[in-house]
């Protein structure tokens, strides 16, 4: 099935079960215009700014039967703001076309759409199932998440919920343009590519997953199984073995529990069996260093966040601790720990009108941090206007675990107006 095939599949449900049911009718529908600019301090310049529509709508199409669709036109590029000014890609205009159902004891959806794995902030653990935007793969960005075709369905009872997610297509990440301020040293488009496998050149990779859910009043927890199938960019500048279409099994699981105004939330993903393969050339080099290899090699993964979250009137945030253990094999990087501290804090005033966000992260390993604030102010019913700004402490590193930090703490503003 090509990439307009679920379009199609899509329509022609919608119609054949409007029909059925008589006239579809409209429930929910907006429209926004969001305009942005930002200005880079270090370079002490203005740079990308966009103007964006976002219009989405609702149809009923029986009674439980409901057809959404989001689309998001723009002109613009893409912009280095972590959060606030978000990308402005021109030829990704869907955001989100889903038809979802509900019944007695069961739900679904189906389509193009973004779905939520574990219950971290900030960082990708059970989040298998959409692709990540590049140009902020190595920023403080919570919301970097792309939309892909998945369907997802879910049985529950009172005492547990199984789900069901298949994504037929690779979680393809989206590489940025090459006029784009993201083509900085670091982050240089140019060095990425994707391999074509000649042995799988007709499979776009998928993704699929089970989990099983518990909740109680004051706990709950999750067991996920996923396998996964994924076209890996590859970094051509980086010396070494290049990667392609790994089958990767990830087990993991959540769980958190409530004490008194505390929860207390914990993560976990295991990849116990990464395979990677290697081009002919970069097998040769690894022979030539003595480095024994048939063209695969091997990485586990054990993945794990744990974090405090508490609510106290218009006061909220979240503590976590992040740590990634990896081991490999000869041909691939080095076993090592990755680990980080974050921070978030929120808080609202004038009833809910101004409101006040931060999220700081701390990398323990490269003693670098970043922090991201942003202030919203509702001027009028249908109008916002927002200001922020993200800064970098790097500890003296030209790079390091947010990416190039030459020049790139950057401010921003943006209005909002719904029509």
């Amino acid at each position: 099935m090509s990439r307009r095939g679920p379009v199609l599949l899509l329509s022609l449900i919608a119609l054949t079960a409007g029909a059925a049911s008589g006239a579809p009718r409209l429930t929910y529908s907006s429209l926004e215009a969001e305009a942005a600019v930002e200005y880079q301090p270090g370079w002490q310049r203005f740079g990308p700014g966009f103007v964006k529509l976002i219009g989405k709508a609702e149809v009923a199409l029986t009674a439980g039967l409901t057809l959404k669709a989001a689309v998001s036109p723009c002109a613009g590029r893409y912009s280095t703001a972590p959060e606030g000014v978000t990308q402005c890609a021109p030829y990704r205009v869907l955001e989100e076309l889903t038809i979802s159902g509900v019944g007695d004891g069961f739900d679904f959806s189906a389509g193009r759409q973004i779905v939520t794995q574990g219950n971290t902030e900030g960082f990708v653990l059970l989040d298998r199932f959409n692709g990540r935007d590049l140009c902020r793969f190595a920023r403080l960005d919570i919301q970097n998440k792309l939309p892909n075709w998945i369907a997802r369905g879910r049985a529950f009872t009172d005492a547990a919920t199984v789900t069901l997610t298949v994504a037929p297509y690779s979680a393809e990440a989206e590489i940025p343009d090459p006029s784009s301020y993201c083509a900085d040293t670091f982050n240089n488009p140019g060095q990425f590519d994707y391999l074509n496998d000649p042995e799988t050149a007709d499979t776009a990779g998928w993704a699929g997953g089970a989990e099983l859910a518990v909740t109680r009043d004051r706990w709950g927890a999750t067991l996920n199984v996923m396998s996964t199938r994924e076209d890996l960019f590859v970094l051509r500048t980086v010396p070494g073995p290049q990667k392609t279409l790994p089958r990767t099994l990830w087990l993991g699981g959540t769980a958190s529990a409530t004490l008194g105004g505390i929860v207390v939330r914990g993560e976990l993903a295991y990849a116990p069996d990464r395979t990677f393969t290697m081009t002919p050339s970069a097998t040769g080099g690894l022979l030539l260093r003595g480095i024994g290899t048939d063209g695969t090699d091997e990485r586990w993964n054990l993945l794990t966040v744990v974090g405090i979250e508490a609510q106290h009137g218009d006061w909220y945030g979240v503590l976590q601790y992040f740590d990634n253990r990896m081991e490999a094999g000869p041909a691939l990087a080095v076993g090592g720990e990755s680990q980080l501290l974050s921070l978030r804090v929120r808080r609202t005033f004038a009833n809910d009108r101004i409101a006040f966000d931060s999220f700081a992260v701390l990398d323990l390993d490269y003693h670098d941090a970043a922090l991201r604030a942003a202030v919203s102010y509702e001027i009028a019913e249908n109008t916002k206007i927002e200001v922020g700004g993200t800064t970098y402490a790097d500890s003296g590193h030209s790079t390091g675990f947010f990416g190039s930090y030459v020049g790139r703490d950057s401010l921003y503003a943006k209005v909002i107006r719904a029509f």
